[in-house]
């Protein structure tokens, strides 16, 4: 894929702008950088462009959690389940037409942010804490693997850890 100089200006804006805002808030690298790159490229291109970035974003943030083993234990099962569910959303995006994903990916972003104004009713959440993880566990991985986006039900998988135990934070 041959880029002009614009267009590698255009995608090296895009990725900082992700880069800063995830430094300001502590997440959303590829929550911003995907659906920008996707306006601009294709669903595969976008991914692959933000691949290496989210790895390294996400391992300066593993590292600084600071307690990584009280983080490991208290997180392992969603994370395992992510993914699992990675591998299955990648599976269908190899073998399906990605530009359905934009939509996909719009949705999700658009049901995560309006989903305090919508009403979403999670409090089963509390509940029934192990399906709770296992749901969004999954479905984060999937939709992971299809986007690259997993903040919508890792947001919610996480909620799903400090309801079930009364933590706040």
């Amino acid at each position: 894929m041959g880029l002009s100089p614009e267009a590698v200006a255009a995608l090296a804006g895009i990725l900082l702008i992700a880069a800063l805002i995830h430094g300001s808030i502590g997440f959303g690298f590829p929550m911003v950088a995907t659906p920008l790159l996707a306006l601009v490229t294709d669903m595969q291109t976008a991914i692959l462009l933000t691949l290496i970035p989210t790895i390294l974003v996400n391992l300066v943030s593993i590292f600084s959690e600071g307690d990584m083993a009280a983080a490991l234990r208290r997180h392992y099962l969603l994370a395992l389940l992510a993914v699992f569910g990675s591998a299955i959303g990648t599976l269908i995006l190899i073998f399906t037409q990605a530009d359905i994903f934009k939509v996909v990916l719009a949705a999700a972003i658009l049901i995560y942010l309006f989903a305090d104004k919508i009403k979403l009713n999670l409090r089963w959440i509390r509940r029934y804490p192990l399906s709770a993880k296992c749901l969004f566990g999954i479905s984060a991985g999937v939709l992971g693997g299809l986007t690259k986006v997993m903040a919508p039900p890792l947001h919610w998988g996480w909620a799903s850890v400090f309801l079930s135990s009364g933590r706040s934070n």
